[in-house]
């Protein structure tokens, strides 16, 4: 009681203290109310994302059973003694075949170039690397990227800058596997559609800072400044997968078509000279056609290593 009265008394005569003190514990309380909502706000985040997570995983794992169930009773029907379908099941069959395909398909290609663009970013140049400036004065007709002597003197320029900086930088090249033959199946324009495809594919799979050009008729280079050998690899292993797993097709909605490339590449230390580089990448990519599609070999300049398509 005496303390009230105390207070009582200091209030009446101190009015602004009184008002000072009210006001500080009304901050106080709003002070309080803010952390703990900002901390049920940050504990119901975490849990929708782990719910999200586990509803993405669920679904993927349902997926993934449905197919399997799918495969199973497929097989049990083919496997039926007597199995006779009519026309008009077997076109439904079909039709749900071609739908399915298409559907996962498209999942596949989208989930493998967010996989690359991943990549992409942990391969960031760092602040002390190379500043190029590509030239791009002449161009080929059909890609609309730098042709082949663009390609030279651009490689020139990047080893130059290697040897500048200190910095290894990147050769991949790719050719397409059996381009003759879809000249002579679909024709030259037609073939030049998948030409410009695959150039559109590379370009999705690389860096901002990287350059692509067209050095014949069915190949590419791309140079790929700034790389330690890890980070090359990586990169020209990230190009493949995003060319392997990408649906070729006459038009939008037709049929998809097999177009496959074979893959060579080679880090290119400080001070390399343009024909040694080229000749090293040329040889890991004749590796890569001898033994099939989709294939990649990485060179070091001292040896070789395969890195399957599987």
């Amino acid at each position: 009681m005496s303390l009230l009265l105390a207070f009582d008394l200091e209030a009446q005569t101190s009015p602004t203290l009184f008002w000072a003190w009210g006001v500080a514990t009304l901050l106080l309380a709003a002070g309080l109310g803010f952390l703990a909502g900002a901390s049920y706000a940050n504990r119901s985040a975490d849990r929708g994302f782990r719910k999200a997570l586990k509803a993405i995983s669920s679904l993927y794992a349902l997926a993934l059973d449905s197919f399997d169930k799918a495969q199973h009773l497929s097989g049990l029907l083919e496997a039926f003694p007597g199995t006779s379908l009519s026309t008009e099941e077997v076109d439904r069959l079909d039709s749900k075949r071609n739908s399915l395909a298409e559907t996962v398909g498209r999942l596949v290609t989208k989930q493998r170039e967010a996989t690359a663009k991943q990549i992409q970013a942990k391969l960031k140049p760092k602040p002390q690397a190379m500043q190029l400036e590509w030239q791009r004065t002449s161009l080929d007709p059909v890609t609309n990227l730098p042709d082949r002597p663009m390609f030279d003197a651009n490689l020139r320029t990047m080893l130059q800058a290697g040897s500048q900086t200190a910095l290894s930088s990147g050769l991949l090249l790719v050719k397409i596997d059996r381009k003759e033959q879809l000249r002579a199946r679909f024709g030259a324009p037609r073939t030049d559609e998948f030409v410009k495809g695959m150039a559109m594919v590379i370009a999705r799979a690389i860096r901002d800072q990287d350059l692509v050009c067209r050095l014949n008729e069915d190949s590419f280079g791309v140079l790929i400044p700034s790389v330690d050998a890890e980070a090359g690899r990586k990169l020209a292993q990230a190009v493949r997968n995003t060319v392997r797993f990408h649906t070729f097709r006459l038009h939008d909605v037709g049929p998809e078509i097999l177009v496959t490339a074979s893959f060579g590449y080679t880090i290119c230390p400080p001070e390399e000279d343009p024909e040694t580089a080229l000749a090293r990448a040329g040889e890991a990519l004749a590796r890569s056609i001898r033994r099939g599609r989709n294939q990649l070999h990485v060179s070091d300049g001292a040896s070789v290593v395969h890195y399957a398509a599987g």
